[in-house]
């Protein structure tokens, strides 16, 4: 019996002493940020996210709530978190990086790191200290060229050739798509194989179909819609986040697809999307007679 008081009495002085971190005070971005950092002599994350996005809960859950990254954070950074749906400024200049976008400044603003998605606890730690040590701008972060506005309304012969190689050369034919990381409805390649469909591609018209065909694994047959993309080549791994934007190309391209190809799996795909996103109101009994505007 006296052991057993010994031990609960250790282990009730070790508990206190176990990841006692101080929770992240996170700030949203202003003016002042830093200014604020150069009196306070420390460093600037800025974590960029969206409540849509599960890698950034995951991260949240994970990453910034493990003691040692809060620790160092605590002491030699300015946290700050920014909804990038609510902050389109911010949002349009670090789009490239995905989200979570994990952005690192020296006091004086000069970008140190750009961090594109999810980082676990460890390698965060170790991002941390090594800025931490030598705060200046890392390998992820290049001079941008200038943007030039072009002076020409068309685009050339030769650029016309070089983006239709492009999309040629990025289609996946083993899994449908294109592009090979994350699977999605990307609205402008479906469009152009739809219309070198219509105007007799066989090729086109076969790449359009096997990727209207997978890319029904990303519906959602209980609620409608189609979740945002899947995060493996097959499709078979859909991340749940249905954002506006992909229910209203998902809508319009497999409701055009259902006329083109008379195909009645497209045109359950079309009244999926049309019942996600009218709950509420009576379900269109034929997507078909959706007002429809051509596709140029």
């Amino acid at each position: 019996m006296r052991k057993a008081f010994a031990f609960a009495a250790i282990l009730a002085l070790l508990i206190p002493c176990v990841a006692q971190a101080k929770p992240l005070a996170w700030q949203g971005w202003s003016s002042d940020l830093f200014e604020q950092s150069k009196r306070q002599n420390k460093l600037v994350l800025l974590d960029l996210e969206a409540v849509w996005c599960h890698w950034c809960h995951v991260m949240e859950e994970t990453t910034y709530s493990d003691p040692k990254v809060q620790e160092l954070l605590n002491e030699h950074f300015i946290t700050v978190k920014v909804d990038q749906d609510a902050n389109p400024d911010l949002a349009n200049r670090y789009g490239d990086w995905g989200w979570p976008a994990t952005i690192l400044y020296a006091p004086d603003g000069t970008e140190i790191a750009k961090l594109r998605g999810y980082r676990d606890p460890e390698a965060m730690a170790s991002i941390l200290k090594a800025f931490i040590a030598e705060p200046t701008p890392g390998p992820s972060v290049v001079t941008e060229e200038p943007m030039v506005a072009s002076t020409a309304m068309f685009f050339s012969t030769i650029q016309r050739a070089l983006l239709e190689q492009h999309w040629k050369e990025s289609y996946d034919t083993a899994n449908g798509g294109w592009g090979s990381i994350q699977k999605f409805m990307h609205a402008g390649s479906m469009d152009y194989a739809l219309n070198m469909a219509e105007a007799g591609d066989a090729t086109a018209a076969k790449q359009a179909r096997q990727t209207l065909d997978q890319a029904l694994k990303l519906i959602d047959r209980v609620d409608g819609g189609m979740f945002q993309y899947s995060d493996k080549e097959d499709w078979s791994s859909p991340h749940y986040e249905k954002i506006m934007t992909t229910q209203a190309y998902a809508l319009r391209t497999y409701a055009y697809a259902s006329r083109r190809f008379d195909d009645p799996a497209y045109a359950k795909a079309a009244d999926d999307m049309a019942r996600y996103l009218m709950i509420g109101e009576p379900v269109i009994k034929d997507p078909l007679d959706l007002p429809m505007a051509p596709i140029e």
